[in-house]
């Protein structure tokens, strides 16, 4: 399988960046929240562009610091926006990621959008030498990766690692040791984890930290039950849980290289264990994953769940229908057949992506109506997206994905979006079933 198919949280991007309520009226206003990584504001790198209904594209005007707001016409409830983002204060003619919402007032009346690939100039941020080792007599590991919400390394106990960490007091700050010789990290290998919650990075640099670990540091884990896969899931499953801290302190969960990645759990339909973080509390989550695919590798069904800071025992459900859309292979790619079997889809998320770009788009079914087809809209005459349409021979990967959940669509808007590469709400006890299919073609 390649790697361009296996994200498939990848698809819950461009939902689960908003934020939305209910009802819809006449010349109702919207808003759009532009947020960056770890904090509010609004980054000095991306456009707001909106429609009303299937009209023009046009700038949004901007009521504050990353705020935008526009008025519909009177009776007017479709509406559309677009928000690119410029990860290195550059247009879209090199790299860039553009998110578009398709949506109508009675689904969402209030976007919160975040801009995760920006960079960090905008936070003040220092350096930590961090060395840990083991307590005198504690065996079996000599290595560790070590997070703050900003940064994340690797290294033996030989040595200390430097860290990128936001200047300020009571930081968060993970340590996980593990045992293992070479630079990949199992779950199965993992010893002692030591989180610290009240680091003071607001001291004058340089900044240093040991850390001894010992038998008090051995995590305690819970269950992953077994799970049912699609009759049609005949290429194989995997499930793979993280975490994020309530200041953003990201150990990423993996669905499909476990050997290879870091996570606090990795496993298959057959179920297992994950490890929880001591001293978890408050506003941490986990974050769980579970995914099972074709034996082509283009149809995947999975689920995702946020779970509360006490790491409870997770049970995975995985959608049983099929989501088989055609494919037009044009410059911008038209999705035909939205219906998937035996689902009632809250929404849709389509992605296609080509050489330095990527476009997500989240398309409810109040926009769509009671058309079963849906193509990503041409941004190229707007100013700031002209680099959103790839060209003749360009190679373009493309996924669409029907999204099902028994919270409703404006309630799972509502949250904020946590930083993680889907970025899924703070919402503890959501969960979120998905179909998708993915592919590749040609421009011609």
């Amino acid at each position: 399988m390649k790697r361009w198919q296996l994200g498939i949280v990848a698809v819950l991007a461009s939902l689960l960046w908003a934020c939305g309520g209910g009802g819809g009226g006449a010349g109702e206003k919207v808003s759009v929240h532009l947020t960056v990584p770890l904090g509010e504001g609004g980054p000095a790198v991306a456009e707001v562009v909106y429609q009303a209904g299937d009209g023009s594209w046009q700038l949004a005007p901007q009521t504050g610091l990353g705020r935008y707001a526009f008025s519909l016409p009177p009776g007017e409830k479709r509406y559309g926006v677009a928000i690119a983002c410029y990860p290195y204060g550059t247009a879209l003619g090199s790299v860039g990621w553009v998110k578009v919402y398709q949506l109508t007032t009675d689904e969402a009346r209030a976007l919160k959008v975040a801009c995760f690939d920006l960079e960090l100039g905008y936070l003040e941020m220092t350096e930590l030498r961090v060395r840990a080792h083991a307590k005198s007599g504690d065996l079996g590991y000599d290595r560790a990766w070590y997070y703050t919400a900003i940064d994340q390394e690797q290294g033996d106990f030989s040595g200390s690692v430097n860290l990128t960490i936001e200047a300020k007091p009571d930081r968060d700050l993970l340590v996980v040791a593990y045992a293992d010789g070479t630079s990949q990290w199992h779950p199965d290998l993992i010893r002692r984890i030591r989180f610290l919650r009240d680091y003071d990075a607001s001291a004058a640099p340089p900044l240093s930290l040991d850390v001894e670990l010992g038998p008090g540091d051995r995590p305690a884990s819970s269950r992953v039950h077994a799970f049912s896969v699609p009759r049609w899931a005949d290429g194989g499953s995997s499930f793979g849980v993280g975490f994020v801290s309530a200041q953003g302190l990201r150990v990423p969960h993996t669905s499909h290289d476990p050997g290879e990645n870091p996570a606090l759990g990795a496993g298959d339909a057959a179920g297992g264990s994950y490890l929880r973080i001591p001293g978890a509390g408050g506003d941490d989550v986990y974050y769980a994953e579970a995914v099972a695919w074709d034996a082509g590798g283009t149809h995947f069904a999975s689920q995702v769940r946020i779970l509360g800071s006490s790491g409870p025992e997770i049970e995975f459900k995985l959608p049983e229908g099929r989501f088989d859309p055609r494919v037009d292979d044009n410059a911008l790619p038209t999705f035909g057949g939205l219906t998937p079997s035996g689902t009632n889809p809250i929404a849709y998320a389509f992605f296609m992506g080509f050489t330095g770009f990527g476009m997500e788009a989240v398309v409810s079914p109040g926009w769509l109506a009671s058309a079963d087809r849906y193509r990503f809209p041409d941004l190229t005459g707007v100013e700031g997206f002209q680099g959103s349409r790839p060209r003749k021979g360009e190679e373009v990967h493309w996924r669409a994905t029907a999204v099902m959940s028994e919270t409703p669509l404006g309630e799972i808007l509502a949250g904020d979006p946590l930083p993680v590469p889907a970025p899924v709400p703070r919402a503890p006890g959501l969960s979120l079933q998905l179909v998708s299919k993915a592919g590749r073609y040609t421009v011609r």
